[in-house]
C-alpha cells in the first residue's frame, strides 16, 4: 500500500488482520499503483519520481527485519499520473510528456548501468492512461485524443501507428489476446 504523502507500507495477511512488515517514506505522491517483481517495488510519484526499492523480501528470510533500501531513482522533468510496467529487464513509465524505459535487470549485482534511460518518446498533448504491453507493443493513449502503439525491443521503441479518437485516452488501454 502506498499514500499521496510518499508512505509505502508492505504488508502481509495475518489471520483477519494485516501485520506491517515494513514502512518507508520516498518524496511525493505515490498516485498509482507500484509494481513488484523478483523483490523490487517500483513506484512512481505524481511529482515526476521513480524509485526502484529493494523490499528485502527475496534475500530475507525473517520477514520481522526487513530494511528496504532504494536502488535507484530518477526525477524526471514532468509528473507521473500512470501506473508503471515492469518486465524484469526494463521499467516502462508514461511521464505526462512521453514514454520512457529504464535498465532495471537487477539479478547481476554487478550491473552498472541499472537505472540508466534505455529510450524515451515525446507524446504531445500529454499522458494519464497507463500504458499496457502484448506481444512486443506498447499501447497507449494521451490526452491529445489518440491511441499510440509502439513496438519496443527493450533498446529502442518505434511507433507502429496512431488512431483518433473524439475525445482523450485517459484509461489503460484494453487489448484482446485472441487474434483474427
Amino acid at each position: 500500500a502506498a499514500n499521496k504523502a510518499g508512505e509505502v507500507y508492505l504488508l502481509t495477511p495475518s489471520g483477519h488482520d494485516l501485520t506491517i512488515l515494513s514502512r518507508f517514506k520516498i518524496p511525493g505522491a505515490v498516485t498509482r499503483t507500484p509494481v513488484y517483481v523478483d523483490g523490487v517495488l517500483y513506484c512512481t510519484t505524481k511529482e515526476g519520481g521513480i524509485y526502484a526499492v529493494d523490499t528485502g523480501l527475496m534475500e530475507n528470510g525473517d520477514l520481522q527485519s526487513l530494511k528496504p533500501k532504494i536502488l535507484w531513482q530518477r526525477k524526471m522533468k514532468k509528473g507521473i499520473l500512470t501506473e508503471p510496467i515492469a518486465t524484469g529487464k526494463i521499467l516502462i513509465t508514461a511521464t505526462l510528456g512521453g514514454l520512457y524505459a529504464f535498465e532495471a535487470y537487477h539479478q547481476d549485482k554487478d550491473n552498472v548501468h541499472i537505472g540508466k534511460p534505455l529510450w524515451g518518446k515525446a507524446i504531445d498533448g500529454g499522458v494519464v492512461s497507463s500504458p499496457r504491453i502484448q506481444g512486443g507493443t506498447i499501447y497507449i493513449g494521451s490526452e491529445s485524443d489518440h491511441l499510440f502503439a509502439f513496438e519496443y525491443g527493450g533498446s529502442s521503441v518505434n511507433q507502429a501507428w496512431s488512431y483518433e479518437t473524439s475525445g482523450g485516452v485517459r484509461v489503460k488501454p484494453f487489448v484482446s489476446e485472441e487474434s483474427e
